[in-house]
């Protein structure tokens, strides 16, 4: 039994003109038509529109058929190959082996990408800033050089700030942060401590 046909839009002409007991009864005779039951129709607009449908589900099955049996012959050729060239029997040391020439010709398209040096300031610990850049490679967000040059341009605005931009980079290494964040002010934190505790 199949388990699947082809119904194509074009008969959405026939059931715009149909209520849905007349929708319904196509339906089912479409059904009862692609899994072999007897089709069994009533209502005289069913019966007029259910041939030009049953044609197109016809011709749509035969292509199928011829379809899948074109794929299972051209199967059979290719297991019949693979068979046959494993059953062949093996040269022996005094025939020689036949051999085959091949020429491939490869061209190499990929763009080499030039690795740019980055600078860091005096102030950014280059062992943490390692870290930091390892750490976005583990968690599979590397970062590419706008971003770094980015990331860098913060942290010197933290520095300018007053801020120790290495523990700001340890923090966010701790945390598997994606970015630094500004510290919180001492004032901020103590008014934060005293409104908690």
């Amino acid at each position: 039994m199949k388990k699947s046909f082809v119904l194509y839009t074009d008969i959405e002409q026939f059931v715009d003109n149909m209520n849905n007991e007349q929708a319904g009864e196509l339906f089912r005779a479409i059904l009862n038509h692609e899994t072999g039951k007897d089709v069994v129709l009533k209502d005289a607009i069913v019966k007029t529109v259910f041939p030009f449908i049953k044609t197109k589900l016809d011709e749509a099955s035969v292509k199928y058929d011829r379809k899948r049996k074109q794929n299972s012959k051209n199967a059979s050729k290719r297991w019949d190959a693979t068979v046959s060239d494993s059953m062949r029997p093996h040269a022996t040391a005094s025939e020689p082996m036949p051999t085959d020439t091949v020429t491939v010709t490869v061209t190499d398209t990929v763009k080499k990408k030039k690795k740019e040096t980055i600078v860091l300031p005096d102030f950014i610990d280059n062992e943490t800033w390692d870290s930091f850049l390892s750490m976005r490679k583990t968690i599979k967000k590397p970062m590419m050089p706008l971003a770094v040059t980015r990331m860098i341009n913060k942290l010197t605005s933290f520095h300018d700030k007053g801020h120790n931009v290495n523990e700001v980079l340890i923090l966010s290494i701790s945390n598997n942060w994606l970015d630094v964040y500004e510290p919180k002010q001492k004032e901020e934190q103590n008014n934060w401590d005293k409104k908690w505790n």
